[in-house]
């Protein structure tokens, strides 16, 4: 979770980051593990299935459940008729629940298959969910998350079997017992954030409202659940389809169940019947294919062959290649037959998909200056005051995340291949608070917040206001020369690049796209960070800083909060380059700031670039685009998809930038 998490910076900001306490409805989590890419998949979930049953009813410190034990003992039965090995605890405490846990987890080391059903009362505080254990206390935010069981840990204990298919079922909406007691209590379960690669997340209900208990034995989900099993169609989908047409019968069409996920995943598990299943598989070779199918490079459909040798796509692949090498073999190489007219076209056609609209008359290389090369990952200075810039080669790579990818945002899809078919030069590091002051009184400029004269927007201990007293210099916290600057808005942003273009004698200065920033925030990397997938965010503070231990004893009004589970003593900004690089030699592209680029905010990337240039049509014109979470943010919210919008006046003390040029 993070620590505060923020969607738009305006005059009048709202409160953003509170406990939520949320009623966990029903789950249905269909996982792949980590190494499915490998798995013999033809006999995926085939062979022994094993199952773990809980069913909690009688709790100690909450309001009783009628069902959960009767839905247990039911589930258990349908299971063994699929032939499922069974583990059930009945009103287990947390010990119980863990020392299940850990019983199933050995006995899936050589299963094909694993489900863990639940029926219970669950909560959801701050984007981690929580199974209750009967013995669980509810009097704060900090008893549930101590003295209840972590979804998380359900997930973790499934992770690592090869080919094997995991199924998690969660039946927790029953009522809410802790609506009223916290803050952020509400009613029902939000939309998912995330979910595990090659996953189906069902809900017994729309996100937000309740799921009915039940007359009888059941709860109403679970009794379509149970009735489906019963049913001719006995793939995921088949299940799923039924139990939703029962539930909305059951209850007039007042609870209707809710489904996120990839839709052959759901028609290729069965439960009995046809067994060999591809799971996760076909997700991926799918987005692999729509990355790739308008390329130009050969090199990306012999990437995919080489993959899936016997996949859906070979023949059109195959043909591709065919056809690219033909274009290759006819085409007339003008750059070839004059190099200089060939690099001065190029680098016209780069300015002009690139360049920074709001200051048109930036100064260019003159003709006369001769071109000025650096290899990849050389550094160097543009001049005294400019910033340390690093040389990064062309190259392509998988914007977004994936629908499996945990704690994703709708708005990081549809996965996109992008190509920087140009050389550029980066920022090292976030442009410093002594770099942006070296501007300010060389220029006199006068940042937004000075303009209108109400500030920066700052965490007051309970919600994000602006205070007029507060400003770059000044952002609530103190700041060395070296630690990035804050509180400064987009256009600020782009009158420093302005600036530099000016006093390095006409390079180019700019903000980053956002193709361009994702590209070099990866640095080579498909992973959720650029130095793995973070799974143990123990390591976080080696690489980023972002809300850890030290945050959590230092922010006012944050000390329920979890973070990275480490300490880097830095509770706000550090000094630029205070952590390991990535491999491009770049600092901070994860954590420590939010960093302005230069296109306007769109939900989504439909309809975007993908040749690297800046999107600046359509969208909201009142918003650009920001990337990378801040110190404020958990280790969720820095990876190298994360993004979100800003008002483009707006400016926050968890915002800076930092600054691009063509080569």
């Amino acid at each position: 979770m993070s620590k505060y998490f923020y969607k738009n910076y305006m005059p009048s900001f709202v409160a953003f980051f509170k406990a939520i306490v949320l009623l966990l409805c029903i789950g249905v989590s269909f996982n792949v593990s980590s190494s499915w890419a490998q798995a013999n998949l033809s006999q995926v979930g085939t062979g022994k299935r094993v199952a773990l049953v809980i069913g909690n009813s009688d709790y100690a410190n909450t309001s009783r459940l009628v069902n959960p034990v009767n839905d247990a003992e039911d589930i258990a039965t349908a299971l063994k008729g699929f032939g499922f090995e069974v583990i059930i605890l009945k009103n287990g405490t947390r010990r119980q629940m863990s020392e299940k846990l850990s019983e199933f987890k050995q006995k899936i080391e050589t299963a094909g298959a694993a489900l863990v059903y639940y029926a219970g009362h669950g909560a959801q505080i701050s984007g981690t969910n929580y199974l209750l254990p009967i013995d669980a206390s509810t009097s704060t935010e900090a008893a549930i998350i101590d003295e209840s069981i972590s979804l998380n840990r359900v997930l973790d204990e499934l992770e690592g079997g090869r080919g094997r298919v995991n199924i998690v079922m969660l039946d927790a909406c029953r009522n809410n017992p802790i609506t009223g007691k916290f803050r952020s209590a509400t009613r029902g379960l939000a939309a998912p954030s995330s979910q595990p690669k090659g996953t189906v997340v069902v809900y017994a209900t729309d996100p937000g409202n309740t799921a009915e208990d039940g007359v009888g034995r059941n709860g109403t989900f679970t009794t379509g659940l149970l009735k489906a099993f019963k049913g001719k169609d006995l793939s995921l989908d088949g299940v799923l389809t039924t139990a939703s047409e029962e539930v909305e019968r059951a209850s007039g069409n007042k609870q209707t169940p809710y489904v996120n996920g990839p839709k052959p995943i759901q028609k290729q598990f069965f439960f009995a019947g046809n067994l060999t299943v591809n799971p996760g598989e076909v997700q991926l070779e799918s987005e692999f294919w729509s990355s790739i199918k308008s390329s130009s490079d050969i090199a990306d459909f012999e990437a995919y062959l080489k993959q899936y040798p016997k996949g859906n796509f070979k023949v059109l692949a195959e043909n591709a290649i065919k056809r690219l090498k033909l274009a290759a073999a006819n085409s007339n190489n003008m750059n070839n037959a004059n190099p200089n007219v060939a690099l001065e076209n190029n680098t016209a056609a780069i300015n002009n998909t690139n360049g920074v609209t709001t200051t048109p008359n930036i100064n260019r290389v003159s003709n006369n200056k001769p071109a000025i090369r650096y290899s990849p990952g050389q550094v160097f200075q543009d001049c005294e005051s400019c910033p340390n810039m690093v040389a990064i080669a062309p190259g392509s790579y998988l914007r977004g995340s994936p629908s499996t990818e945990a704690n994703r945002k709708e708005s990081e899809g549809p996965v996109q291949k992008v190509s920087i078919l140009y050389p550029i030069a980066v920022a090292q590091k976030e442009i410093s608070v002594e770099e942006f002051a070296y501007f300010v009184k060389t220029t006199g400029y006068k940042t937004e917040s000075d303009k209108d004269g109400q500030g920066c927007s700052v965490w007051s201990g309970k919600e994000y206001i602006y205070k007029k007293e507060h400003n770059w210099k000044n952002p609530n916290f103190v700041q060395a020369p070296t630690h990035p600057v804050v509180c400064v808005s987009w256009n600020d942003a782009n009158e420093y690049a302005y600036w530099l273009s000016k006093v390095s004698g006409g390079e180019p200065y700019r903000l980053l796209s956002e193709a361009e920033w994702e590209y070099v925030a990866r640095a080579g990397t498909q992973t959720r960070y650029f130095w793995g997938d973070g799974k143990d965010n123990s390591v976080t503070c080696k690489y980023a800083n972002s809300f850890d231990s030290t945050a959590i004893k230092t922010i006012p009004g944050l000390g329920q909060y979890t973070g990275a589970y480490c300490n880097d003593a830095y509770p706000y900004t550090s000094p630029g380059g205070s952590y390991r690089p990535n491999s491009f030699g770049l600092y901070d592209m994860h954590g420590n700031v939010a960093e302005w680029v230069q296109d306007i905010w769109h939900e989504n990337y439909i309809g975007s670039p993908t040749n690297g240039r800046a999107w600046l049509e359509g969208g909201d014109r009142q918003r650009h685009v920001q990337r990378d979470g801040p110190y404020g943010n958990a280790p969720n919210d820095i990876r190298a998809a994360y993004r979100l919008g800003g008002f483009t006046t707006g400016r926050s003390e968890t915002i800076g930038f930092r600054v691009a040029r063509n080569l």
